[in-house]
């Protein structure tokens, strides 16, 4: 019997590791999940730009314009948590 269970836990061990591996996400649903994140705390911004950091964690600067100025609003750090992003830090 143990023999069995460790290769069933070993896959799912691995399976949980991919779901927590932003490398490997569709870079579109990538985007998304961190559009809604921000959307959930900001009413308005104009754009985001993002780089990932490791397998786990990413930056996310948000921008803001006015008055023809595009200009940097603040820094979030990031971290895939269980399919979804969790927030870090806010710089």
């Amino acid at each position: 019997m143990k023999i069995i269970r460790e290769p069933i836990m070993k896959r799912a061990k691995e399976e949980e590791k991919e779901k927590e591996n932003i490398l490997k996400i569709n870079w579109d649903k990538l985007e998304e999940m961190i559009e809604d994140k921000i959307k959930e705390r900001i009413r308005y911004f104009e754009f985001f730009e993002y780089a990932i950091i490791d397998n786990q964690t990413l930056l996310v600067k948000i921008y803001d314009k006015d008055e023809g100025n595009v200009f940097h609003v603040f820094t979030i750090k990031m971290r895939i948590k269980n399919d979804d992003l969790e927030i870090i830090e806010i710089y």
